[in-house]
């Protein structure tokens, strides 16, 4: 694994457990899309409570659930640079302008 996979992991644990402060649900997240492959870890292609198999991530994890209290974008980009430069003006700035917090 890569530092900069492993500086990634360790963010995004940390702000699950952020997340997770605020919720009274588990946040539950898949360690891997798809289905189970033959003799894989069924686990690792379930949804499941992330502070119970965080143990098994070994690659930044893309799936996990969005809480109640959570508006989440999802802009279906193949090429996330190609939307970055206008997505702070696009959504971000309306959002703080009526004092929504938001993060990018």
């Amino acid at each position: 694994m890569t530092m900069a996979c492993e500086y990634v992991i360790k963010r995004q644990r940390q702000y699950l457990d952020m997340l997770q402060a605020i919720s009274r649900k588990p946040i539950l997240m898949k360690i891997r899309e798809g289905t189970t492959p033959e003799g894989a870890d069924y686990d690792e292609y379930m949804w499941v409570d992330y502070k119970m198999r965080w143990n098994k991530v070994t690659v930044p994890i893309y799936t996990r659930t969005i809480l109640t209290n959570e508006v989440c974008f999802d802009p279906d980009v193949k090429e996330w640079h190609v939307l970055k430069p206008k997505f702070p003006t696009q959504k971000h700035k309306p959002l703080a302008g009526n004092s929504v917090p938001s993060r990018i």
